[in-house]
């Protein structure tokens, strides 16, 4: 804000608000002994390889492999931050050995279950093993007594930031596992591995380090109260935001002189960062070591047909088809199903009585999951509300009607230059919806890959070779694809940390470009300003792990215009 603003609206600082105190939370971090890690790390690459390599292994640990595996036997867990091509699935796959623990589990996304299983198998022949099952978070939120049945004594997630909101179904369920087993006295040992750890907030990970790290390593206040004043000063998209105060002691030692007499919240992020990375069983990757550059185009245009129809939307609160809503966040969700040019509709629609009821049911599900520190999900509150009214008037009814969600098409533009797009540049076309993507593949001729990369006939995006459209769900995760350096966005999302995984699939280690291109086409305004948050993102994440975030990297232009 320039000076002459803010003598005329004040601080954007909610001067209300005390600055952040020098607590007994923020000595102990100020005071958590570190170490250079990397000069440690080459040290331990040759011995460790030696001993944990079969006779006829051939591969050879990675600095940060070594280091990880070293400082998560000695501290007891591992928090690692490490970005895409940075060796995460060996990591996982030597942790039990080096550890000694007999019953390992590995929790992954769902998509990438047969994918680590395969690369498991290819492992196995180069390094000595613990057997060790995998399975999804998406599995364990459906079944709650699946971590009691396994009863690991070692937790490794892959992709940790999974588990960042303490409402998920999964992120409660692995918590009380971990606290049952440590009043027991048979604490599971918990290494949380990602790229992306912290997309907005401390919040996203402050329990996460609690289960990973010694009390004393932790580098985030281990009270809740006194994390969530740094939130109130340091976190992304905050309205006002709360004075630094003693934040500001990051900056000493980690920041230029001229900074330290007037700090702003990005200059302690990246402080923190610097320190974050220097404390041992945290193990970082700056990233950014792939020699090809990434140039992003957002590529505005306006579709008549689809400014009408989200024109009328913001006024209306109702899509196409006359379904009504309430929400701001179904307005953004129905917004990015027209900027593709369709919108979903049911049928037939249910009648008016199916809808109350289901409506009632829901709000009495959100009510008791508001507050509640023993049911996760829809079905145990219908179990245990089994007399309630409005359960059993939902569970009559329900089954007389079998929702068909259907699409409906407004216009087909971009899907003929998403394919257009495709036979020019033979690349990958990345889309949100299934629909789609089976438009795509059946009246365009790209074949569109799904769940765990495969099309509907099987075949998997590994072994394909030109154009394709691809599952930004199913495949923008643990997916190498570095073949290609061309891509079609066809949703801008708002979140940076998605945009550090799908970038990843082409611009990793091995891409022999010299740019990967990404083009990110852009209908409605909704999606512009997401784009522009999901920047805002990235810009925190780097500043605050010290990982540098492919978005922020990236030489990014925009061409053309939306409609006003």
């Amino acid at each position: 804000m320039g000076a002459d603003l803010a003598a005329i609206f004040g601080s954007v600082e909610d001067t209300s608000l005390p600055g952040v105190a020098l607590s007994s939370e923020l000595r102990r971090v100020l005071d958590i002994p570190l170490r250079d890690p990397i000069p440690l790390a080459e040290r331990l690459v040759d011995p460790l390889t030696r001993r944990l390599r079969t006779p006829s292994g051939t591969m050879t640990l990675r600095p940060l492999q070594a280091l990880a595996l070293v400082e998560a036997h000695d501290f007891g867990g591992l928090l690692g931050l490490l970005p895409v091509g940075e060796g995460k699935t060996l990591l996982s796959f030597l942790l039990p050995l080096v550890l000694g623990k007999p019953r390992p589990l590995l929790i992954v996304p769902a998509a990438l279950e047969e994918k680590t299983e395969i690369e498991f198998a290819e492992l196995r022949e180069h390094w000595q093993y613990v057997p060790m099952p995998i399975t999804s978070y998406e599995l364990i939120s459906r079944r709650p007594e699946l971590l009691d049945e396994l009863a690991p004594d070692m937790i490794v997630c892959d992709e940790v930031h999974a588990l960042k909101s303490p409402k998920s179904a999964c992120t409660k369920r692995v918590y009380r596992y971990l606290r049952k087993r440590a009043k027991a006295r048979k604490a599971t040992t918990f290494c949380g591995l990602s790229g992306t750890i912290a997309a907005r907030s401390f919040r996203d990970w402050w329990h996460l380090q609690q289960w990973a790290l010694k009390p004393e390593l932790q580098p985030l206040p281990y009270d809740f109260p006194t994390c969530l004043s740094w939130c109130e000063a340091l976190d992304e998209k905050l309205g006002t935001r709360r004075p630094l105060g003693d934040l500001s002691r990051f900056c000493v030692d980690f920041t230029p002189n001229d900074v330290l007499l007037e700090p702003e919240p990005k200059h302690v992020r990246t402080a923190f960062g610097k320190r974050l990375r220097m404390i041992p069983s945290i193990v970082s990757s700056q990233g950014g070591e792939v020699k090809a550059s990434i140039r992003v185009n957002v590529k505005l245009g306006s579709v008549p047909v689809i400014d009408q129809a989200v024109s009328k939307m913001r006024k209306t609160w109702a899509t196409p088809g006359g379904e009504e809503f309430t929400e701001a966040a179904d307005l953004w969700r129905h917004a990015r199903e027209l900027a593709n040019g369709f919108y979903y509709r049911w049928q037939p629609m249910p009648p008016l009585e199916w809808l109350d009821a289901r409506s009632e049911f829901m709000k009495l599900v959100r009510q008791v999951l508001h507050g509640s520190r023993t049911f996760d999900t829809m079905a145990q509150v219908r179990d245990a509300y089994a007399s309630d009214p409005r359960v059993r008037h939902w569970q009559a009814i329900e089954p007389t009607f079998e929702p068909n969600p259907v699409p409906v098409w407004l216009t087909d533009d971009v899907l003929e230059y998403a394919q257009a797009w495709g036979q020019q540049r033979g690349g990958l076309v990345w889309v949100e919806h299934c629909a789609v993507g089976e438009r795509l593949e059946d009246d365009f001729g790209l074949p569109y890959f799904r769940a765990q990369g495969r099309t509907r006939d099987g075949a998997s995006i590994m072994h394909h070779t030109g154009p394709a459209a691809v599952s930004q769900a199913a495949v923008s995760r643990g997916f190498n694809l570095q073949r290609y350096d061309q891509n079609l966005v066809l949703n801008a999302t708002p979140i940076g940390t998605r945009y550090e995984q799908l970038f990843g699939r082409t611009h990793r280690q091995g891409q022999d470009a010299d740019v990967v291109t990404f083009d990110i086409l852009v209908t409605v305004a909704e999606q512009l300003a997401g784009f522009e948050q999901a920047r805002l993102d990235a810009a925190y994440e780097q500043q605050t792990t010290g990982q540098k975030q492919k978005l922020c990297l990236a030489d990014v232009t925009q061409t053309g215009a939306l409609r006003a």
